[in-house]
């Protein structure tokens, strides 16, 4: 078994903690990937021997690993199985000899996120589908860390609507009511299961009623805090001032439903007047 480590240097690409575990069963092969991978600026150690490969993976993290089909102890496919079972969200490049191609497809399926073919440019290749590896991990952890705060976002919304006095109410991008609270019903004179049979544009003055979807959508657009004032008919015709204020857009089966909270200024403008 042989290591190589390096620090990377002022200027490289790639960051300081990003490692590389090269696992290959020929040591003329581990010493090319070594050198075209420490001239990206990884971090690289390398193995010949499966378990030995296992055990650095251990005892170290790292941000990629890449796996020849032939090594000593195990093949490449059963050691990709083992490094698929313990290290799942580690990426693996399999790589494979010429006319392999088929083993490669078989790679993919236990657990390879890729796969290379050793042919003459393969080390100028290497590096290149590595940063490739990194820049999907990368990807995918920023939409996770998206997603989770879209839904911080959400459920304090929910919260907001559903334990507060507040008139709370969704549209669907036709303006269709979706989602409204015992509040904002209560508020306009129609229960709950009227208003989910209307449109937000009904709720408006005959005058304003062919922009209502609009105001809506560009309304949701905006950055946060963003308000909008806005006169709504109740049931029994009469008009009161409401400003509304966007919450989350959220996605759903049947298309995009955006959220809002709203506040009774009716009273406030009389005073004003």
């Amino acid at each position: 078994m042989v290591q190589a480590v390096r620090s990377p240097t002022e200027g490289d690409s790639i960051p300081r903690a990003t490692s590389i575990l090269v696992l290959d069963g020929n040591e003329d092969h581990q010493a090319l990937s070594v050198t075209a991978l420490d001239r990206r600026g990884f971090r690289v150690s390398v193995a010949d021997d499966a378990r030995e490969g296992v055990r650095l993976a251990r005892s170290q993290p790292f941000d990629v690993i890449v796996l020849a089909h032939k090594l000593r102890g195990l093949s490449g496919l059963e050691a990709l199985r083992v490094f698929a079972q313990q290290f799942p969200k580690v990426p693996k490049i399999f790589v494979v000899a010429e006319g392999s191609e088929d083993l490669a497809l078989r790679a993919l399926d236990a657990g390879a996120s890729g796969y290379l073919i050793k042919t003459a440019n393969y080390h100028e290749l290497l590096p290149a589908a590595v940063e490739e590896q990194i820049a999907k991990v990368r990807d995918r952890t920023r939409l996770q860390r998206q997603h989770k705060a879209l839904e911080e976002t959400q459920a304090r919304y929910r919260e907001l609507v559903e334990t507060t006095a507040s008139p709370g109410f969704a549209v669907d991008a036709e303006g269709r009511f979706v989602e409204v609270n015992e509040v904002f019903g209560s508020l306009l004179g129609f229960t709950p299961e009227e208003l989910l049979e209307m449109r937000y544009a009904d709720l408006l003055p005959p005058g304003l009623r062919g922009d209502g979807k609009a105001l809506l959508l560009e309304l949701s657009r905006r950055p946060p805090p963003q308000r909008v004032e806005v006169p709504l008919r109740r049931k029994d015709g009469t008009e009161i001032a409401l400003e509304i204020l966007p919450g989350p857009r959220r996605a759903a089966t049947d298309g995009p439903r955006f959220e809002f909270v709203a506040q009774d200024v009716t009273e406030r403008r009389r005073t004003e007047r």
